[in-house]
């Protein structure tokens, strides 16, 4: 920011209180009408009218521009503060790594979460551990792979298994008969992982 738009946004301010100025004088000359005579009246008009023209009118427009850039900076820093304040936010943190387990038929790891949320790997693992802390998942770790499992998540799919021979079918049969040794097929429901 230049030295220019840091004299506007000044501007802007002062141009604020000014106006907050004008409003109390503007209440003391109804209280002051209230109380006293017409004199004190006519001097609040006076005082109001010769700041209005000596200081108002020139300053209107520097002040609007500043105002406007100044204001936009402003609320540009405050919309990227709160923001950032968002993205660091623990609990939607939390929710958005659910979300992405459930997406993912309730198998992450770390880097996965890292690398679909654009979190860093503080915020990833802790919104995991503390996932893990609540019960909502739990943690599984084989070849030095940690995966975090969401069992409400995982895929389910419905079997058949002979209990005789061990065939196993994927597909509901037109009989209930395993069709390598004719034995009864049990219908059941499994993970997939």
């Amino acid at each position: 920011m230049d030295w220019q738009t840091v004299v506007l946004i000044i501007a802007g301010f002062a141009f604020v209180a000014f106006l907050g100025f004008l409003a109390f004088l503007n209440m003391a000359k109804k209280a002051a009408t209230k109380a006293f005579s017409g004199a004190v009246d006519k001097a609040l008009d006076k005082t109001s009218e010769v700041i209005s023209e000596k200081v108002l009118t020139p300053t209107m427009s520097v002040a609007s521009e500043g105002m406007q850039k100044g204001l936009g900076a402003v609320g540009a820093a405050v919309k990227q503060s709160y923001e950032e304040g968002l993205r660091n936010d623990p609990k939607r943190i939390e929710i958005e790594v659910t979300k992405f387990a459930e997406r993912s038929y309730g198998l992450v790891t770390e880097a996965s979460v890292v690398a679909e949320l654009n979190l860093t790997a503080y915020q990833a693992k802790g919104a995991l551990k503390k996932l893990e802390r609540t019960g909502v998942c739990h943690s599984e770790t084989q070849d030095q792979v940690t995966t975090y499992v969401f069992e409400s998540f995982l895929k389910r799919v419905e079997i058949w298994e002979c209990g005789h021979c061990g065939n196993v079918l994927r597909q509901e049969p037109e009989e209930n008969q395993c069709p390598s040794c004719g034995a009864l097929l049990e219908r059941k429901t499994i993970v997939e992982r």
